[in-house]
């Protein structure tokens, strides 16, 4: 195919007519990028900017699309006004936090929606052909990249030119290819009207994709999840904690490939996808027992604000497709529109803002139980030194808190209210009220096999073995007791051997004729219903147990 230059860069000149705040934008943060690496510019303080690139330059290519004609156009011309915010905030903090993906979700959301495709396959070809189009960019700037590097660094090698330069020379290329040429490769992509863009085409490699490797992957996933279901149940547990993110990811994924199985020829599982939704229920009670399990005991998080935020998308995209009337991919782009944006620049109601006053409701709780907070709510020692091991947790909980807190709101707040600015100096002025006296390891057992639940009809996995004196307690996650028992009983059960990292056992011959246990079997414990199962047991020179690590509660 022959390329025709000429009618390249004519097309380029109308594409920069056509989108004028676009180019704009971008000739903008290139010379952000020339200012703060010249020194212009503080790179502390306006460095990270760079990453409002794809909001501000989306946001202008959505007005630009939307008020295309008549007066109205000039929403679109003052648009421009946005290149002054890169030069004007600084958005280091905000750039990495969850606000800024959940404005990138929005930003993704109000392409795919503002087309107003309501017809399903329409919908989801058109965000097909976005996806395309951006893939395309980057493998022509990747090229173009490449071959500027290879050039320039041959010519600096070969004829020792501009070596002292050659730093600054990378950094300008690579900034004009990521700032200046790749938005210039999108639009020139995609220079079409909407109405007359060229439609998704279903290639064969689309449909063996999609038919062949990511459906089964699917039905597999989804089979593993319900025999965790299945597990749960018969043990009577509480889901593990990362798992309501495994059940978002499913689920999302569920919900793209389900919208790419539409436009197949003859698609495999058919029943499956449009069951969905019911197959959705069990996996979406999973993710919010877990979900509202993890809060209660830790409070909310701006992680975990969000975290809802998009439970409640998921789970409102599922209800969606149980109805024929409402079943379409513009509503759920809709709703993700919404729910973000009120949790993300609302200030009151904002994820940000209801993480810090969960953790700050946590914080004065802990403060409280250790005798740590003055009647004028700041920080103060407790009445006298905390050796148990309750009052460290809770201490290391504080702190925990207290370092989330210094990263999500003004350090002169903090001071403010309890006194402090930073958890160092909470560390110097109360650590040592919280030390603890334990003997020197000799050696340690660790468990490296499984366990039996034979027998038990629930297991906790959150819990807590404290040492203190002579005496064992297992807490549950909130500190409580769930019962104690004097060393002397657990340490009856084991008989330290000479050899490190050995523990054999006394078996009574009667009720065990001919047996031997493996030596993970030692590590598990039982006192009326419970079993304990340990995973680690430190024992110290006096061969008594100094510190012990549970892996999981079972009870009958």
């Amino acid at each position: 195919m022959k390329l025709n230059f000429r009618a390249v860069l004519n097309n380029l000149m109308v594409i920069i007519a056509r989108n004028p705040i676009e180019i704009i934008i971008s000739v903008a943060f290139f010379t952000l990028s020339l200012l703060t690496y010249e020194g212009i510019m503080s790179t502390k303080t306006y460095g990270d900017n760079l990453f409002l690139a794809p909001l501000i330059f989306a946001l202008s290519y959505v007005l630009n699309r939307l008020f295309s004609k008549g007066p109205i156009r000039i929403i679109y011309f003052l648009s421009v006004l946005s290149v002054a915010i890169p030069f004007l905030v600084n958005a280091t903090e905000w750039v990495f936090s969850g606000g800024y993906l959940a404005s990138v979700a929005i930003t993704v959301a109000v392409i795919a929606v503002y087309s107003n495709f309501k017809d399903n396959k329409h919908f989801v070809k058109n965000i097909l052909v976005y996806a395309k189009e951006l893939l395309f960019t980057m493998i022509i700037v990747a090229a173009i990249y490449a071959v500027l590097m290879a050039t320039i660094f041959s010519i600096i090698y070969l004829f020792d030119l501009f070596k002292n330069s050659s730093n600054d020379i990378a950094y300008y290329t690579t900034c004009l290819c990521g700032i200046i040429l790749a938005p210039l490769t999108f639009l020139y992509l995609n220079s079409n009207p909407d109405n007359n863009r060229e439609e998704f085409r279903i290639t064969r490699i689309f449909e063996v994709v999609i038919r062949y490797i990511l459906t089964p992957a699917l039905i597999i996933y989804t089979t593993i999840l319900y025999l965790y279901i299945v597990k749960i149940v018969i043990a009577w547990s509480l889901p593990k904690g990362n798992l309501a993110y495994m059940v978002f990811a499913f689920i999302i994924s569920a919900i793209v490939i389900k919208a790419c199985i539409s436009l197949v020829n003859k698609p495999i599982f058919p029943r499956f996808f449009s069951s969905f939704s019911i197959i959705a229920i069990a996996p979406l009670v999973l993710f919010w027992t877990g979900a509202i399990h993890r809060v209660s005991q830790y409070g909310f998080t701006e992680e975990r604000v969000y975290l809802i935020v998009c439970g409640a998308i998921m789970t409102l995209a599922v209800l969606l497709f149980i109805s024929r009337k409402y079943d379409k991919y513009i509503y759920v782009g809709y709703i993700t529109i919404v729910l973000l944006s009120l949790f993300s620049y609302i200030k009151p109601i904002s994820a940000k803002e209801i993480g810090i006053r969960s953790q700050m409701n946590q914080l004065q709780t802990l403060a409280k139980d250790l005798k740590m907070m003055g009647d004028d709510g700041k920080l103060t020692a407790p009445p006298q030194p905390c050796a148990d091991s309750v009052s460290k947790a809770k201490f290391e909980r504080l702190n925990d808190i207290y370092t989330y807190l210094a990263k999500q709101t003004d350090k002169s707040r903090l001071k403010e209210l309890y006194g402090y600015s930073g958890v160092t100096e909470i560390r110097t002025d109360f650590g040592k009220q919280f030390l603890f006296n334990s003997s020197n390891k000799d050696f340690v057992k660790s468990r490296t096999g499984k366990f039996s639940t034979m027998g038990y009809r629930w297991v906790d996995t959150d819990v807590t073995a404290l040492i203190a004196g002579d005496t064992m307690q297992i807490m549950d996650s909130r500190g409580n007791e769930i019962f104690s028992t004097p060393l002397s009983m657990l340490e009856s059960k084991l008989t330290i051997t000479t050899q490190p990292y050995s523990i054999a056992v006394q078996i009574d011959p009667t009720t065990h004729p001919g047996t031997a246990q493996p030596a993970d079997s030692l590590l598990q414990f039982d006192f009326e219903n419970y079993r304990v199962i340990f995973s680690r047991i430190s024992f110290g020179k006096d061969g008594g147990i100094s510190k012990a690590t549970v892996k999981a509660l079972l009870i009958k």
